[in-house]
């Protein structure tokens, strides 16, 4: 997987909005490892599914 200061330098250039949303120990599916602490894999899926709605809330909010 890409590291986080690569990816962040990539999207700085980006034109369109972007957001990121780190899953803790999460693979390149989200899945959590067994020896991933801190969120269940519940608890994560739902943190993401909560910032994408955020994201597209923000990006309809901005074309009204």
């Amino acid at each position: 997987m890409c590291p986080l200061t690569e990816l962040e330098k990539v999207r700085k250039k980006m034109t369109v909005k972007s957001d990121l949303h780190v899953v803790e120990g999460g693979d390149h599916s989200l899945k959590k490892g067994k020896r991933a602490g801190g969120l269940t894999q519940d608890e994560s899926d739902q943190k993401a599914l909560q910032q994408i709605g955020t994201f597209i809330n923000d990006i309809i909010t901005e074309a009204k």
